[in-house]
């Protein structure tokens, strides 16, 4: 039988205690230090208390101590791994292959998906080094997931059910380094990928403005669980450490609603990773939390429509249109209620507006302030559901644990036994005086009072007692043996909890294996931020670069930032975008959600403007190269480390790595805008109408644009800073 988990967010104690009433058989948090949400940190009592209560429940705790580590953290990382374990933490998330080599207690290691793990070559060496389970990559298929755990079935492989979505695959993401000096495998993403651009081709011609070109939905699989646990995944697992606990409850209760139903589908297949009985007063809806719109992302390979270009905020659910708007008051068409305080949005020219409803009378609703753009036959969202946020603040009761007490007299007075999720405890009541017939029936008593199990983690299932049970106990004796068992109890199940957490951590390879992993392309993309994890690499025949945080790399050594460009350079480039400026707005190619690869090629062909291009500029693919930028493909790199990087790869490979000194990949991207413009080719697509490269232009006065490479070779999209 197959044991599935449901791995919930807590960003703090409440939030975990939440998720583990709503369901979760397990829970990640941030320690105090090195967690990949730098926002999301708690203190080593906070997890010791999250951990006490989830082991009632066999439930476990994750502690994320996933970001690159520096050379001068190493030894706070390392008494930061045995405080955690201390505190009763089951296992660790981990990105730095630092932590193999350190002294540690026997606490199983999860690899995080910061470790990029996307193929069963990479799961299989992370089995080698002797993790007990990989978080896969979020852009795998369930056919490709199926393919890894056929391949290295002894690996437990965790993947993500619900939530946000990082455009770049996780862990080789260094925009905001590189924008911002905020590294996102530091904890400290600030999320470029959410930021407006526009899209301009190599001759200036604006294809798309103030768009959010990068931002995705965010991932729902709920329809999905059953094929995802029969493709080998056995933790399902909700993105949102930085989510509060109203959203943690909603989004717990759906899947845990979710994965019941799957276990009494197939009850001989599938069991539950912990036990007791959750109650929440509340009808679990994903879609009344924050969310961007919904998508399975790559879960049945590519399909358009996964990105939210119009804004990166919460829509919400769909409520109704605007029927009239008159005398202070909005009149809605639709079948939605409303209460006061309810937040609503709507899309005026591509852009995203909202207003907070002060008072609603039936489906008259008075705005705080009435915004002039909002006219007749708006479709209008619900972001912010205040009758919703109420059930959860105050609908959901304390997880039990179903307990079967038996009572029985004793040579010495009374002995009470229970038993709850296989653990046995007792409680003998002791007396000197003479047993005594009860002058009146004690059953309803007896169980009057050991059904009081309000404040413990247990409710009475069962109370087995004689029918002629007719011995005279004082309630008071009875309390007391009832509150010394329920601590017993309790007490051997945390025991047990931790019993399992030391089986697992020490059958756990404490060794690993000295396996070469497989190779990057560019060797800062091993993320190795310290002298441990350079010995790591090095010891499995790898030599690998200062991580990206460490150095400004590109394939060519150090690269110019924006703002060190000469004065013509930046003038060339203003140049470009005035001219594209002066472009009808009909005549720019619209990035369109939804719309099939045809119908999309077919709108691109109308306002394309390629057409008028000379046969020399279409093939132009280098256009804004200086003789020295394109000569200067491989300056200050070895004769061995020159051919290391080129071997094996395509001419355009090649070409992506030799782009010059004022130029780096800082993303990898199963999203592709090419797909969504309807350009692929492969797909059914027509041939791009723009002039490559292509360039993403921020929105700000940054100077900065990043170029596009449409690698369809494996069917991505990287992102190059210029």
């Amino acid at each position: 039988m197959t044991t599935l988990e449901l791995l919930s967010p807590a960003k703090d104690l409440e939030c975990g205690i939440a998720a583990i009433d709503c369901g979760a058989d397990a829970v990640y948090i941030g320690a105090r230090r090195f967690g990949a949400r730098a926002a999301a940190v708690n203190g080593t009592g906070d997890l010791r208390e999250l951990a006490a209560y989830a082991h009632l429940f066999g439930a476990k705790v994750y502690a994320t101590v996933n970001t690159i580590l520096y050379d001068d953290e190493l030894e706070d990382t390392e008494q930061l791994i045995q405080e955690l374990y201390d505190a009763g933490v089951d296992a660790l998330l981990v990105q730095d292959m630092a932590v193999l080599g350190m002294k540690r207690p026997p606490i199983a290691l999860h690899a995080s998906t910061q470790t990029d793990n996307s193929s069963v070559e990479k799961v299989r060496w992370l089995a080698s080094q002797g993790f007990r389970r990989t978080v896969l990559a979020r852009e795998l298929s369930a056919e490709q997931i199926q393919e890894i755990h056929k391949a290295v079935p002894g690996m437990e492989l965790e993947v993500f059910v619900h939530g946000a979505l990082c455009v770049s695959m996780s862990g080789l993401c260094y925009a905001s380094q590189y924008c911002y000096h905020r590294s996102a495998n530091r904890g400290e993403c600030a999320q470029v990928c959410r930021l407006p651009y526009d899209l301009v081709d190599s001759d200036g011609f604006k294809v798309s403005e103030h768009k959010h070109l990068l931002s995705l939905k965010d991932l729902c699989r709920l329809p999905s669980l059953e094929e995802l646990a029969q493709a080998g995944a056995v933790s399902f697992k909700i993105e949102g450490r930085l989510k509060d606990a109203g959203y943690v409850k909603n989004v717990t209760a759906a899947y845990n609603d979710a994965l019941n139903a799957l276990v009494r589908k197939h009850p001989k297949e599938y069991c539950r990773a912990s036990q007791g009985i959750c109650r929440y007063n509340f009808k679990p809806n994903v879609n009344k939390t924050f969310n961007r719109g919904y998508s399975d992302y790559f879960l049945h390979g590519r399909q358009p429509g996964i990105a939210s270009f119009d804004t990166p905020k919460a829509i919400g659910e769909r409520v109704g249109k605007v029927k009239e708007v008159r005398g202070g008051a909005v009149v809605v068409a639709g079948t939605a209620t409303f209460s006061n305080g309810d937040g609503l949005c709507f899309f005026d020219h591509g852009e995203l507006y909202g207003f907070r409803i002060n008072r609603a009378e039936g489906n008259h609703l008075y705005p705080h302030q009435m915004l002039r753009n909002l006219r007749l036959g708006a479709v209008l969202y619900r972001n912010n559901d205040e009758a919703f946020a109420k059930q959860l603040a105050h609908g959901v009761e304390k997880r039990k644990m179903p307990v079967d007490i038996t009572l029985e007299a004793d040579e010495k007075g009374f002995l009470l036994t229970a038993r709850a999720s296989g653990i046995h405890a007792s409680s003998l009541v002791e007396t000197s005086m003479e047993l005594q017939v009860a002058r009146s029936p004690q059953k309803e008593n007896i169980e009057r009072v050991l059904s009081k199990l309000g404040n413990t983690p247990f409710e009475l299932r069962k109370l087995s007692l004689s029918d002629d049970f007719q011995l005279f106990i004082p309630s008071a004796a009875l309390t007391a043996a009832r509150r010394e068992l329920t601590d017993k109890l309790q007490e051997a199940l945390r025991e047990r909890a931790i019993e399992r957490r030391d089986k697992e951590g020490k059958a756990q390879k404490q060794n690993a294996q000295a396996v070469a992993p497989p190779s990057y392309q560019l060797p800062y993309e091993y993320n190795c931020g310290n002298r441990m994890s350079r010995d790591f690499y090095e010891s499995r025949g790898v030599s690998p670069a200062p991580a990206f945080e460490l150095q400004v790399p590109s394939a060519t050594g150090r690269f110019a930032q924006t703002d060190e460009l000469s004065q013509s350079e930046k003038l060339s480039q203003a140049e470009k975008i005035s001219q594209s400026e002066k472009i009808s707005q009909s005549e720019k190619i619209s990035l369109t959600v939804g719309l099939s690869p045809s119908e999309r090629s077919s709108q691109a062909e109308k306002s394309s403007q390629a057409d008028g291009l000379s046969s020399s500029e279409k093939s132009s693919q280098s256009a804004g190269l200086s003789s020295s930028e394109k000569s200067s493909q491989s300056a200050g790199l070895s004769s061995s480390e020159k051919s290391s990087q080129s071997a094996g790869l395509s001419s355009s490979e090649k070409s992506s790595l030799s782009v010059g000194k004022s130029s780096c990949r800082i993303m990898q991207c199963k999203h592709c805008l090419r797909y969504e413009a309807g350009f692929c080719v492969r797909r059914g697509g027509s041939a791009p109408k723009w002039k490559e490269p292509v360039y993403l232009v921020p929105c700000d006065d940054s100077g900065r644009r990043f170029r596009l490479e449409f690698d369809c070779k494996h069917c991505q999209m990287n992102i190059y800073a210029e």
